[in-house]
């Protein structure tokens, strides 16, 4: 885990939420959702409610690290101890289960910024590594992951879930 370079931006408030604040990253988590089924990702997930988030948020033992922008969030990264992969597991790894900014945000250094910041928070915890499992097939997710994280496995299994067609 090293730091990005990046414009720092004063402008904005990083910081990681109590467990009982959790709740402020589910509006983004949504939008995420939605990204999720559009075109080309075309990935039909059901969102969770918000009892379903804080619920799974509470098994996961997450963590969420978020950017304010005048005291609203405006992007997170979701930390768990496990992830997609039990290859990538242990005392010192952590993984990115759950990421987004909102478009007015990004192209602005703050999910860099964020990054930076949840790795110190980490490092200094003893975490030594920290990845993220993305899907190819999302264009903005392939922009963004490769740029700060070097690529250990890549593959693609894609079927388009017809029901999709009943959502958008």
């Amino acid at each position: 885990m090293e730091s990005i370079r990046c414009a720092p931006r004063p402008d904005y408030e990083y910081a990681e939420l109590p467990r009982d604040a959790c709740h402020l990253v589910y509006p983004l988590d949504l939008l995420l959702y939605s990204h999720y089924r559009k075109s080309p990702f075309f990935m039909n997930r059901t969102p969770e409610t918000p009892e379903e988030f804080l619920e799974s948020s509470r098994q996961e033992q997450a963590r969420y690290f978020v950017a304010k922008k005048d005291g609203a969030v405006c992007a997170f990264l979701r930390i768990t101890a496990t992830g997609e992969t039990f290859i990538s597991e242990g005392n010192t790894y952590r993984h990115i289960t759950g990421a987004y900014c909102l478009p007015e945000h990004r192209g602005k250094d703050v999910y860099q910024n964020l990054l930076n910041f949840t790795i110190a928070a980490l490092k200094a915890e003893g975490i030594t590594r920290l990845g993220v499992d993305y899907e190819s097939i999302n264009p903005t997710a392939e922009g963004f992951w490769p740029k700060y994280f070097t690529t250990y496995t890549h593959g693609v299994v894609r079927r388009i879930d017809e029901r999709i067609l009943a959502v958008i």
